[in-house]
């Protein structure tokens, strides 16, 4: 099974926004009632879907050209955020994901330190501040008559959060040995059964245990698994042969 989950595209693992400031971080790029423009520099979301005009529904970000877009705030919306708080889908658009998020505001409660927020965000490469459509476009690396017919042609200075796609495949598969044979339930393992990847995962986040993550390094963890059960079936079959 495969999961894809939507995110800004740097993680922020330290302390330089608090869990919730992450949250309301998350929840700019995951709102559905801001204007979302591809890297082609096109409205995407609702205006990309066709006969279907539903609030709040887009499309989904794997059909998006590169697996991303941009949602895109104008001076005027963050100085509403920093006076009136988070519209209701924003403060709805929170995401636990990889401990990016903790606990948002409700709708309408000021956010005094929005500033900062997308100050650390653009410090992490999941905001591009621009003054102009122009700059914007520049950052972008997207046609400029595009987006501008996308922003209405208005220049003012432009936020634009990054959500970017991640994709999960199924953890907490097989338990393994060190030769990547998969265990019974009393840790005997099992001769010439092998699993790798993913579906090697069978302790994945339990404490103790030394398995790799998910995210990049569950990625190398396909290859170097991969490998070792590869020799070992090798010679598992080179010693049937004799």
């Amino acid at each position: 099974m495969r999961k894809i989950n939507s995110q800004v595209p740097h993680l922020i693992r330290n302390n330089d926004l608090t869990a919730d400031q992450k949250a309301i971080l998350s929840a700019l790029a995951l709102t559905t009632d801001q204007t979302m423009i591809t890297t082609e520099g096109n409205v995407w979301g609702n205006e990309n879907q066709s006969g279907t005009e539903d609030e709040g529904i887009t499309v989904e970000i794997v059909y998006a050209p590169d697996y991303m877009y941009y949602v895109v705030y104008s001076q005027e919306d963050i100085d509403n955020i920093r006076t009136n708080g988070l519209s209701e889908a924003q403060a709805s658009a929170t995401s636990q994901f990889l401990s990016q998020g903790g606990t948002l505001p409700a709708a309408g409660t000021p956010v005094e330190d929005i500033d900062e927020i997308l100050a650390v965000g653009e410090e992490y490469n999941n905001v591009i501040q621009a003054d102009s459509i122009a700059d914007l476009a520049a950052a972008i690396g997207c046609d400029e008559a595009n987006l501008s017919e996308a922003l209405g042609g208005v220049d003012t200075t432009y936020y634009a959060v990054i959500c970017d796609s991640y994709a999960y495949a199924t953890v907490g598969g097989l338990d393994v040995d060190v030769n990547m044979n998969v265990l019974r339930e009393d840790g005997t393992p099992i001769e010439n059964l092998f699993a790798v990847g993913q579906d090697s995962e069978g302790v994945c986040n339990v404490d103790g245990k030394a398995y790799t993550p998910w995210g990049g390094q569950a990625q190398s963890w396909t290859f170097v698994s991969g490998q070792i059960a590869g020799t070992q079936a090798a010679a598992v079959a080179a010693a049937s042969a004799e």
